[in-house]
């Protein structure tokens, strides 16, 4: 008996990575569901900064047991060649990701509507409609909006939210509700969990951020604070992974690295990939990320699932951390929040750094406890 069939759409998938977060929340989803269902993925044949993949293009190809990818080419998307495929498979479920998309969002709905597709169809935002993200360009996202509601694309149209804050960014920029509130699958290491009370030492203290170098990750905020800090006599490693998506705002880095004092290091080590992520994290002793917002946070996540503390904004699902003993989730609004932290940790000893190990470790395998995500999806796409 052949399985159920779900066609998930996205700029961009795996061997993609430079599209960050949203590329490993479909990566993780569907490799969750392949034993259940046939999952089916169009996408590109691109990476988020126009590299094109080593990829066979405009065929369905093998991607792993039960799932399919189509990575198509500019010219079988012109071709409005989706309608074809949906046709070919039907699918009981069409699951859109982001919003601002011609190709993926757009083209997609526009021809599952001409073709009188019956199924369920689900967007899910990945973040692009929360504040901090929506007044980048919003002078083109309105009108963007306006199109799609006023060309009756987003009737029966099924909204998924990953947290709380997603949920009220639909309602405020769509006037509907979220059918579910859902977090994303994060990758999940139980082999992590046996490193974390190893003792690394505090003389150095080496802080990471992994994460897309664009405004909305704000880097920033930490090198700010880092040219104020004193030593302690200790000396102060941070290293940046992730593709320049932004290379203004890298330059803007780039000028406030060159402000650090003798004793902080500060090394862009390039953009990696997404399953290079956990081997890497395991070096520091910090994950930093005071981000403009995040619907998830696949990296802070990652942080937590090899036991590492993590320093970020409180614009994230990721709350109370430091009562958890996982690490700190400080307000923007207080310009010496993030130095306060710092300045706890600078002072902090080994005792107390392994105790907010097991926390952080504890909190990812609660989150994993706490979910049934086959199920939630399954009643989200098809029930």
């Amino acid at each position: 008996m052949s399985k159920r069939r779900i066609l998930f759409v996205y700029d961009y998938f795996l061997p993609a990575y430079k599209a960050g977060g949203p590329i490993r929340s479909l990566a993780n989803l569907t490799t969750l569901l392949s034993p259940y269902f046939d999952c089916y993925v169009y996408t590109s044949d691109q990476d988020l900064d126009g590299e094109i993949l080593a990829v066979e293009k405009d065929r369905w190809v093998t991607f792993s047991e039960n799932i399919k990818v189509f990575y198509s080419s500019k010219s079988f998307r012109n071709s409005g060649g989706i309608k074809t495929l949906v046709r070919d498979i039907m699918p009981e479920a069409v699951y859109l990701n982001g919003v601002f998309s011609l190709d993926f969002i757009v083209s997609p709905l526009r021809q599952l509507k001409k073709g009188g597709y019956s199924g369920r169809v689900v967007m899910a935002p990945r973040g692009m409609l929360r504040d901090s993200a929506f007044r980048l360009k919003w002078y083109k996202k309105i009108p963007f909006m306006f199109f799609l509601k006023s060309m009756g694309l987003l009737e029966n149209v099924r909204w998924h939210a990953t947290d709380e804050q997603e949920a009220v960014d639909i309602l405020n920029k769509l006037k509907v509700p979220a059918h579910k509130i859902l977090p994303n699958v994060p990758f999940f290491d139980i082999e992590s969990k046996g490193s974390v009370v190893e003792d690394r030492g505090m003389d150095a203290i080496r802080f990471v951020s992994v994460s897309l170098i664009a405004r909305m990750k704000n880097h920033l905020a930490f090198l700010n604070t880092l040219i104020r800090m004193p030593s302690y006599g200790k000396t102060i490693i941070y290293d940046i992974y992730g593709p320049i998506k932004e290379s203004e705002y890298w330059e803007e880095c780039q000028a406030l690295i060159k402000k650090l004092p003798p004793h902080v290091r500060c090394t862009y080590k390039g953009a990696i990939q997404p399953s290079e992520v956990s081997d890497i994290l395991k070096d520091y002793h910090f994950y930093v990320l005071p981000t403009l917002g995040e619907n998830f946070g696949h990296a802070i996540f990652e942080a937590f699932n090899v036991g590492l503390p993590v320093m970020i904004s409180d614009r994230t699902p990721w709350k109370e951390l430091r009562t958890k003993d996982a690490g700190w989730d400080f307000p923007l609004e207080d310009p010496e929040a993030l130095e306060a932290v710092l300045e706890e940790i600078l002072e902090m000893d080994n005792k107390v750094y392994v105790s907010m190990r097991s926390g952080a470790r504890k909190l990812a395998e609660d989150f994993m406890q706490a979910q049934d995500f086959v199920k939630m999806y399954s009643d989200l796409l098809l029930n």
